[in-house]
């Protein structure tokens, strides 16, 4: 790309792949043949974050001025409304089950609901009951206690919840990644830490068959992927649980492939208890 991409998003069926700009335009490639759909320029600055819908039909573009654009795809990407509530960068976003909603989360510390696809702000009492596809936003009752003591809104730069296993990873500015029970309602959760960057987390994501969640680096410019195991299974073979807190996911090792042309470091082995999160393999670029 000629441009610097700022953010990237498939659609549900993987036939499509949307790339925020850093300088406010975005492009959708059909990954096919990885040829142009479309290129769209509504903003001058860069795009923090875009999703698809999960039923594929609109497209939300976050952008730093703000404001979450809504395009409809079927109609080569018509822009169908904005959400223009937030005071600050747009930072997260997350589809409903149905479509019919968008939350965000922004710069300044607030979490806004609205009605899609016009962008009609939503009063946080009537979004009480939306079932969310995703959550990877930072702000919410669902995940108080993901947050440290005495921290700010910018501590922790990403989530990711597996609905299915109950957990939530988070990769945050200390260059750790974490592993909470999800929901994370209560304010200083216990967690279980992994230790790999030597730089801020920038991104922590599930694959889609929730076995593996990846993690990407800032300065250390390092991809980490991490192998997830369900409670209670050491390489596919059940294990007797050991004694242990509850109400605190826990791993019974982390363990390192180094990429063939770079080490990228050593990483710690957390004690043997119930929720297993092993780091399986790594890849430097440098």
């Amino acid at each position: 790309m000629e441009e610097s991409v700022r953010s990237v998003s498939f659609n549900s069926d993987g036939s499509q792949l949307a790339l925020g700009m850093k300088d406010g335009s975005f492009t959708v490639l059909r990954v096919r043949d990885m040829t142009e759909v479309v290129h769209i320029k509504d903003r001058k600055e860069v795009i923090h974050e875009l999703k698809f819908s999960p039923d594929g039909s609109l497209l939300a573009v976050g952008s730093n001025d703000g404001t979450v654009d809504v395009y409809a795809v079927a109609q080569r990407y018509k822009k169908m409304g904005e959400c223009s509530r937030s005071t600050s960068f747009i930072t997260h976003l997350d589809w409903s089950v149905d479509s019919r909603f968008l939350q965000t989360n922004d710069g300044s510390g607030e979490r806004l609901f609205y009605r899609m696809p016009a962008g009609k702000l939503v009063p946080k009492e009537e979004a009480k009951g939306i079932h969310w596809m995703t959550w990877t936003g930072v702000l919410g009752p669902e995940v108080n206690g993901i947050w440290p003591k005495y921290s700010n809104a910018s501590n922790v730069n990403s989530v990711d919840a597996n609905y299915s296993s109950a957990v939530l990873v988070t990769g945050d500015e200390l260059g750790l990644v974490k592993l909470f029970r999800f929901p994370c309602l209560k304010k200083g959760a216990k967690f279980k830490k992994y230790i790999g960057h030597s730089a801020h987390v920038t991104n922590v994501r599930w694959s889609s068959d929730l076995q593996w969640a990846v993690s990407t680096g800032g300065a250390d410019h390092a991809v980490f992927q991490w192998r997830f195991l369900p409670e209670g299974v050491m390489n596919g073979v059940l294990e007797p649980l050991l004694q242990g807190n509850a109400d605190a996911p826990t791993a019974v090792s982390v363990f390192m492939w180094d990429a063939p042309s770079r080490p990228c470091g050593s990483i710690g082995y957390p004690q043997s208890h119930h929720v297993q999160f092993n780091m399986w393999g790594v890849t430097c670029s440098v």
